[in-house]
């Protein structure tokens, strides 16, 4: 037997969506803020991956310490390509990540 609304109308009401209930869970443990940095993080490297596709193993998203997000660049070459689309990618994350707010992109060079 399947349970559905019809099935069991009391139980679905009271259910939380997954959507809901893992924020929840996370702000409940102190883990949300550790997973909003890691989210935007990701979210910023696929971009970069995507938007320069050439300089891939040279560009990284590192860090987001509210409210800056650390990016790190092993050439100079990558850093001058990266510098020129830093307000895109700033809007892509604050748009993309659900209302967080990115004051600023540092770009470091890395040694590796």
């Amino acid at each position: 037997m399947m349970f559905n609304e019809r099935t069991v109308p009391f139980l679905f009401p009271m259910m939380d969506s997954i959507q809901s209930l893992l924020p929840k869970v996370l702000r409940k443990r102190g883990l949300q803020g550790k997973a909003e940095a890691s989210y935007v993080t990701f979210k910023t490297q696929q971009w970069l991956e995507k938007a320069l596709p050439e300089l891939k193993g040279t560009i990284r998203s590192v860090k987001f310490a509210k409210p800056v997000l650390v990016v790190e660049c092993t050439h100079g070459i990558a850093a001058q390509e990266c510098r020129a689309l830093l307000p895109a990618l700033k809007e892509y994350a604050e748009k993309e990540c659900g209302g967080v707010i990115i004051e600023e992109i540092r770009l470091n060079r890395s040694k590796c």
